[in-house]
């Protein structure tokens, strides 16, 4: 089941000097928290209050990238997946105007979830939660130091996973 969403704000933890950043149902009435390295917070707190600029080249390239491959950005999913590890998945959906073809099913790319929150925050898409994976939902968690292949080929739903180069480059950049 897919909760929808709002990140508020965020709490410093002192147990592990880290700070969680507290999402809210408002449909549900339930928090979530995702804990984050202070530098990363800070990043994502600026997108928060709307004051980030420096990374609004590379969102806007995320999302041409995306009309320009025939789909559009419909949302950010995190998946609960198990003992604290957080799962971040771009759901992208056809573009019916596009005049390129592709699939009409939507298409899943994992990602680093907290440049995915930075970007959804961005960007105004819906942030939703779901606290109970698929074992196919499951496999998407992002670990950038993760080499181990996974086949998704028996889900209904298409997956793309980002070649290495690209997530090579990626880590490489600053948040």
């Amino acid at each position: 089941m897919l909760i929808k969403v709002v990140p508020g704000k965020f709490l410093f933890n002192a147990t592990n000097q880290s700070t969680d950043l507290v999402f809210s149902s408002n449909e549900e009435g339930q928090k979530f928290k995702l804990s984050f390295p202070l530098k990363t917070a800070q990043k994502i707190e600026l997108e928060i209050r709307g004051l980030s600029s420096d990374r609004c080249g590379e969102h806007h390239l995320v999302t041409a990238v995306a009309c320009a491959s025939g789909m559009r950005i419909a949302s950010l999913i995190l998946s609960m997946v198990k003992e604290g590890w957080i799962a971040a998945r771009l759901r992208l959906e056809p573009q019916t105007d596009s005049g390129s073809y592709v699939s009409s099913n939507p298409t899943y790319v994992s990602t680093d979830v907290a440049a995915a929150i930075a970007l959804a925050i961005h960007i105004s898409l819906p942030i939703f939660i779901d606290e109970n994976p698929t074992e196919i939902e499951s496999a998407h968690r992002h670990n950038h130091h993760e080499n181990t292949p996974r086949n998704a080929c028996d889900s209904d739903k298409e997956s793309v996973e980002l070649p290495e180069i690209f997530r090579k480059a990626i880590d490489e950049i600053e948040l």
